[in-house]
């Protein structure tokens, strides 16, 4: 058997069953689907399971794109489908919040999912489905464009499809991956589609589920599901393309269709963990500088001088961001620091003088702390007491540190 894992690579791979797929009807493509002697083979490497030889990509590709939506029309499956959508919005609300999102769907169908998200939380929509008929009923009924195409066939370098690259806050796949020919291209276009941060869920038939209460939808082991994740195969895959998987795991939903859901989060990569870093700075530190120059602007209606304890880094980024602010007024500041090393280079446009020296000569002048840690706060403070001088003493960027009868 010639056969390596379309996930990991690994040719350790063993066969598990054999199958002659001959349960559905596919019409044109019934030949090249459904009636040839099949292996399913599991890869020993990460769990994945594929039917072998694998669906060749253009009959599937022929086979989606001819789809109609006639067989959107049994109020069975119309109940079925509704329960199943809202089960998933319920689910991934309840995660993550959908409210306001970008939201795109890879296997839109005829566009109910993005019909209901657009309408319950107001999100953005935009997805793809390669059926003809379901992508002009989306956009007849619900007024939703799709993009009409195969997820493979979509190439987000060029020009036509470079809009979509990293632009969703949560990208779907549902009931999509077990049924598409190359699985490891298909989710890392997922993966590509997502915003730093953002989210990719799927949902696929599970066979996990021992017995199906509801037989009329079928065996997730028929003709067209030929991919069979595990939650190691999905989570080695995830965790080698730079994603974090936040959840996984099998049930049997409302709509008694056994399912496997697996939600995963871009935050690896470079750029991922940039954005989530500066959000996190910004909100730690935003509100400290915005304070710190209010105190700044009160404390010069008092003092002539404003005297900056410690040359270090939060300082050198609250003048930078503020630097017009303090090349106009520079001759009303100074800095000064206990490190020698420091003593003589500047910072910014400030000269670091020496602590003793500076302060023992300074006149009508406020002297602030710069640290934002609160040991070092405690040890300028203690230092600054020993100096015995008549200067008062506060600290930049923070209230709390010190209190008014601490205040010289």
């Amino acid at each position: 058997m010639n056969y390596r894992c379309v996930i990991c690579d690994s040719s350790d791979c063993k066969n598990i069953a054999d199958v002659r797929l001959i349960n559905i009807n596919y019409s044109s493509s019934r030949e090249n689907i459904n009636t040839k002697k099949r292996n399913y083979i599991i890869c020993k490497s990460c769990g994945f399971i594929s039917i072998y030889p694998r669906y060749d990509k253009n009959t599937l590709k022929e086979y989606y794109k001819n789809i109609s939506t006639s067989q959107f029309n049994d109020n069975v499956l119309k109940n079925y489908t509704r329960l199943f959508y809202k089960a998933t919005i319920d689910y991934l609300d309840g995660i993550i919040g959908l409210k306001g999102k970008k939201v795109f769907d890879v296997g839109a169908s005829q566009g109910l999912l993005l019909k209901m998200l657009k309408n319950k939380y107001g999100c953005e929509v935009n997805g793809l489905d390669p059926s003809i008929e379901c992508v002009e009923f989306a956009k007849k009924e619900f007024g939703i464009d799709l993009i009409n195409n195969m997820l493979e066939d979509i190439d987000l370098e060029k020009k036509d499809f470079s809009y979509l690259k990293k632009s969703f806050d949560v990208v779907l796949s549902l009931h999509v991956l077990d049924l598409i020919s190359e699985p490891k291209e298909f989710l890392n276009t997922l993966i590509k589609l997502a915003k730093p941060g953002g989210y990719i869920y799927i949902d696929v038939p599970s066979w996990f589920v021992e017995r199906y209460p509801n037989p009329r939808y079928g065996n997730t082991l028929g003709a067209i599901h030929h991919n069979h994740f595990s939650l190691i195969s999905i989570m080695k895959f995830f965790e080698k393309e730079g994603c974090t998987l936040l959840a996984a795991y099998t049930e049997l939903s409302e709509s008694n269709y056994p399912t496997q859901r697996f939600l995963a989060r871009k935050l690896n990569y470079i750029e991922g963990t940039e954005a989530e870093f500066r959000k996190y700075f910004d909100s730690r530190h935003r509100n400290n500088y915005e304070k710190a120059m209010s105190k700044i602007l009160n404390y010069l209606k008092q003092f002539k001088k404003i005297i900056f304890y410690g040359g270090g880094g939060d300082l050198l980024r609250f003048i930078e961001i503020h630097k017009n602010f303090f090349e106009n007024n520079k001759d009303r500041f100074q800095c000064v620091d206990h490190n020698k090393q420091k003593v003589g280079k500047k910072l910014s446009f400030l000269k670091i003088e020496p602590v003793k020296k500076c302060l023992s000569r300074a006149r009508d002048a406020v002297v602030l702390s710069t640290s934002t840690s609160q040991m070092v706060q405690r040890h300028m403070k203690s230092d600054f007491d020993m100096l015995n001088t008549n200067l008062k003493f506060d600290n930049l960027f923070s209230d709390t540190m010190f209190n008014k009868s601490s205040i010289r």
